[in-house]
């Protein structure tokens, strides 16, 4: 009969010995480690924000702070191209002008983005606006343009989508253009506005730069190549 008040003793105590708290005693097994907090992928590509800057990794950042990349500048009777002051700035007169960089190290497999800031976008005919391009060759490209003549945009390689974007990209003010890639679709945005989604086709080349179609005037500060990690 003096064994029962010992042993429910021993019972009350467990819960204190296993916490290793009011006892002060250790607890063997130990405290589980602290869960490492992720960044949530949010698996909606139309969404801006959907992909963390942690799933990014930047593979060209130009500020225009100095041509040292090789962009293609110059001038002649009907355009210009320079680089000066943080800006790439392309005129045109009579027909359209490229100037670009190959990226090689962005693959036409690889999942990314693509986002350049222009202003004073301005233009006075239907051939006009100004594009950011890429997987670019000599001739054919991927093009994200917008014409503010003809209050349109368009989007796709040598058959494109055309949408209506009344006032689209006038005077002074800025606009972000963003070209997402994930798996087979092309995702487009506009200051962080989702426009339209494509199918993806096949690169013609490395290069990544801006096309100033007729009587175009434009500037671009920016532009970020990011390969995205899903």
């Amino acid at each position: 009969m003096q064994l029962k008040p010992i042993y429910t003793a021993i019972m009350l105590s467990a819960p204190l010995w296993l916490t290793g708290c009011e006892s002060g005693i250790p607890n063997p097994i130990g405290n589980p480690p602290p869960r490492e907090r992720t960044e949530v992928l949010v698996d909606n590509y139309e969404k801006y924000d959907a992909i963390p800057l942690s799933r990014k990794t930047i593979l060209l950042n130009e500020g225009f702070d100095n041509n040292t990349r090789g962009w293609k500048v110059g001038s002649g009777t009907d355009y210009t191209m320079a680089i000066a002051a943080g800006v790439l700035s392309i005129s045109t007169v009579s027909t359209a002008r490229q100037s670009t960089i190959p990226v090689t190290d962005l693959k036409e497999t690889d999942n990314f983005e693509i986002e350049a800031r222009l202003s004073n976008f301005q233009a006075v005919s239907s051939n006009g606006g100004t594009a950011l391009i890429w997987g670019s060759s000599p001739g054919s490209a991927y093009f994200f343009r917008g014409n503010p003549y003809s209050g349109t945009i368009e989007i796709g390689r040598e058959t494109r989508t055309t949408i209506t974007e009344s006032g689209f990209m006038n005077g002074e003010m800025y606009k972000v253009l963003t070209v997402r890639k994930v798996k087979h679709l092309y995702y487009y945005f506009i200051n962080g506005t989702y426009i339209s989604k494509e199918m993806v086709n096949s690169f013609y080349g490395p290069s990544i730069g801006f096309e100033g179609g007729r009587n175009t005037n434009t500037r671009i500060d920016y532009l970020k190549v990011s390969r995205l990690t899903l």
